[in-house]
């Protein structure tokens, strides 16, 4: 290992010098493949080392600050827009599947933006009753239900919404 780190650091020495240097007497100038291999799964561009660190610094001095750093935990909320156009213009044939997972991703995201449950019926002159908004809410949780049960598999997700239907 430690022959190993001398390598590497002589390659690193090596480019970035400005002449070529000798080898020693009885050294390999070149590294072996597993050394290459090494050195471009560990390399990281100057740029990307000098950002994390900028990030690092500033969240090191928040931190002693007292301030609460924001670690990115919360989820963005889905692009109602971006949903709709991958529901119902979509360039591919969408799944069954897909098809009941995007809407239930709509739906959700349309309640959580304070619109209207798409899933009521909707009157000009009259307004959903409980009973409707219980009606939907059951729908829903079923067909949440039978997406989970099926973890991606399009024909047990098939089964179990023939299942539901009949």
């Amino acid at each position: 290992m430690k022959d190993l780190l001398k390598n590497k650091f002589k390659l690193n020495l090596q480019l970035f010098a400005d002449d070529d240097p000798q080898p020693e007497a009885g050294t390999n100038p070149q590294p072996t493949p597993e050394e290459v291999i090494d050195i471009k799964k560990n390399y990281v561009k100057r740029e990307e080392l000098e950002a994390a660190n900028k990030k690092y610094d500033a969240l090191v001095k928040g931190i002693l600050e007292g301030n609460t750093p924001d670690l990115g935990g919360d989820e963005s909320k889905p692009d109602i827009s971006k949903l709709r156009k991958e529901l119902y213009h979509s360039e591919e044939q969408l799944s069954n599947l897909e098809v009941v997972s995007k809407t239930l991703q709509l739906r959700q995201a349309i309640i959580d933006e304070g619109g209207d449950d798409p899933f009521l019926p909707t009157f000009a002159q009259a307004s959903p009753t409980q009973a409707d908004v219980d009606a939907a809410q059951r729908v829903a949780k079923l067909l949440q239900e039978a997406v989970d049960k099926a973890e991606g598999d399009e024909a047990a997700f098939n089964a179990s919404l023939n299942k539901l239907i009949r």
